[in-house]
């Protein structure tokens, strides 16, 4: 039988293209392994690949990047979904990461109304599936 455990954050100040082109990137992976790949984005040493967003201004076809900001809430959201993982009493080690949401959050904005340029904001939802056998492994309540 299979489980769906999911993490939500909104209004998180992440662009939403990074994210994006983060969350592709792990997709179908293990979490442990998609953690491991994002410690390693934070200094620079391994680089995401962009897909969809590859255009960064004048540098057209630019294949990687190194979102540190969008990285490090999605580490931090992958531990809590880890952790969701074992509160439902299954095994975090084969949970595989298999659907993503995004979306604009709310934008800041001034007392009288008018929209600050400089933030972003992004809603996002991960959610794994996990396998177990219903005869072998019980729910803790």
């Amino acid at each position: 039988m299979i489980k769906e455990v999911s993490s939500r954050k909104w209004n998180l100040p992440v662009s939403l293209k990074y994210t994006h082109e983060i969350m592709e990137f792990i997709k179908n992976k293990k979490i442990d392994t998609a953690i491991a790949y994002l410690e390693q984005v934070k200094p620079g040493k391994l680089g995401i690949p962009f897909k969809k967003f590859n255009s960064k201004g004048h540098k057209h076809g630019v294949p990687t990047g190194y979102p540190k900001k969008a990285t490090r809430f999605i580490i931090k959201m992958l531990k809590e979904l880890k952790n969701n993982v074992k509160v439902r009493g299954l095994d975090p080690n084969s949970a595989i990461i298999s659907n993503y949401n995004l979306g604009r959050g709310a934008y800041p904005r001034y007392i009288s109304g008018t929209v600050m340029r400089r933030g972003k904001h992004t809603n996002i939802s991960i959610t794994a599936k996990v396998e177990y056998d219903e005869n072998t492994q019980k729910l803790q309540t």
